[in-house]
């Protein structure tokens, strides 16, 4: 059996471990967790050891860092030992329509739904009910919270980070390293190295009779 590491100790990485076992074959034996500085860990340490390069060279992985910071290092650092390394996981609940690409190391979960003729780059991850518009593109290294939503022909670049319920209408283009707050949505194209946040702010008012 061929050895595989999670590259992340986090709560989301110690998630991302509880489905393998539905998303993977026979061939793979689960060894632990390969902590990435930065991180909240999270991991049960007699099965975590600290992220080295050299594992990407003699192991498979699954890349499962979901903060931010943590992710932009990693890549920046090691994409293409990553790429050569990492292997693709579907949930088996996950839906993919015809014409599909899906991309090395990605990571495709729980109740997602990925629509006809869509492309997913390199070593994105989309959590669980995410759903990718038809004809859409996302680039490599994305990172898409539970609850992402993206209509028809959109356009997504490289590194992007989505927190929850994010959406991006029909047609929309998204550059690059743009961080994303949760309940974003964008409905015109945006540039790169942005973060983005909903105009709308939580109002909490002092119920009558309450003191």
């Amino acid at each position: 059996m061929t050895p595989l590491f999670l590259v992340g100790a986090s709560k989301f990485a110690v998630d991302v471990c509880g489905f393998l076992a539905a998303s993977l074959g026979a061939e793979y034996d689960p060894r632990g967790y390969l902590a990435v500085a930065g991180e909240e860990l999270a991991a049960d340490p007699a099965r975590t050891s600290p992220f080295e390069a050299e594992a990407l060279r003699s192991s498979r992985v699954v890349v499962a860092v979901a903060e931010p910071g943590s992710r932009a290092r990693l890549f920046a650092e090691h994409r293409e030992a990553l790429r050569e390394a990492a292997i693709t996981v579907i949930h088996p609940t996950a839906l993919l329509a015809p014409g599909v690409r899906i991309g090395v190391g990605t990571i495709v979960g729980p109740h997602c739904y990925v629509g006809t003729n869509a492309r997913l780059g390199d070593l994105n991850v989309l959590n669980y009910h995410v759903g990718v518009g038809h004809h859409s593109e996302l680039g490599d290294c994305n990172f898409l919270a539970p609850g992402f939503q993206c209509g028809n022909s959109a356009q997504i670049g490289n590194g992007n980070f989505f927190g929850l319920s994010c959406t991006v209408g029909p047609g929309v283009t998204i550059g690059n390293d743009n961080l994303l707050q949760a309940g974003s949505l964008v409905t015109q194209s945006i540039a790169s190295n942005l973060l983005c946040f909903s105009s709308e702010r939580l109002k909490a008012l002092q119920r009558p009779g309450e003191s």
